[in-house]
Formats: C-alpha cells, sequence, structure tokens
C-alpha cells in the first residue's frame, strides 16, 4: 500500500512569497488602472466621433440649403432676364438685317452714280 502524505507550510514556503503577492497586487493595479484609461479613452473617442458625425450633418444640411437657394436665386435672375436677353437679340438681328439693306443699297447709288459721272 502507498501512502501519499501532503503537508502545507505556513510562511516562506506557502505560495507566493510577500514579495510576489506585492508585484501581483501591483499587475493586478497596473492592470486596472490601463482598463479603466482606456475606457475613459474610447469613452472620449466615441464622444469625438458622434460630434464629427453630428456636425457633418449639420454641414450637409446647410450646403443643400445653399445649393437649392442658389439654385432658386439663378433660376429667378434667368427667368427675369432671358426675355430681355431674347429681345435685345432680336434687336440686333434686326439691325444687322437692316445694315445688310443699307449696304446693298449704298452699293447700287454707288454703282448709279458712277455710271451718271460716265455720261
Amino acid at each position: 500500500m502507498l501512502k501519499i502524505v501532503t503537508e502545507m507550510r505556513s510562511g516562506a514556503g506557502s505560495g507566493l512569497s510577500q514579495f510576489g503577492q506585492n508585484a501581483a497586487s501591483t499587475i493586478r493595479d497596473s492592470r486596472e488602472r490601463e482598463k479603466k484609461e482606456m475606457s475613459d479613452l474610447n469613452d472620449r473617442l466615441a464622444s469625438y466621433i458622434e460630434k464629427a458625425r453630428s456636425q457633418n450633418r449639420k454641414l450637409a444640411t446647410d450646403l443643400e440649403a445653399l445649393r437649392s437657394k442658389w439654385g432658386k436665386d439663378t433660376h429667378n435672375i434667368r427667368n427675369m432676364y432671358e426675355g430681355e436677353l431674347a429681345d435685345a437679340q432680336k434687336l440686333i438681328d434686326e439691325t444687322n438685317k437692316q445694315r445688310s439693306e443699307m449696304e446693298t443699297q449704298i452699293k447700287k447709288m454707288q454703282d448709279e452714280l458712277a455710271e451718271l459721272r460716265r455720261k
């Protein structure tokens, strides 16, 4: 028969030494601080991202409003001046036609004058 004896010693031989316990506690505290710091940084980043998204939405709305207003303004201005531009173009065309007719008449009169001088 085999007998197994287990003994528990108290003092330096049991588990971790006082130095080991302090080191483990220091590491555990350090990890807790790191976790809290990471959590705080994560919260700050999430807040920053939300602010940036909110500002992007506001800017997109403002841009759309400006584009809409600009489109309406240019449309109104175009409507206001299109009639005037059409009238001006018509006047230019009529003036060019009259000029052409006058030049033709001047040429005929010059030819007649030249013919009369030869006689």
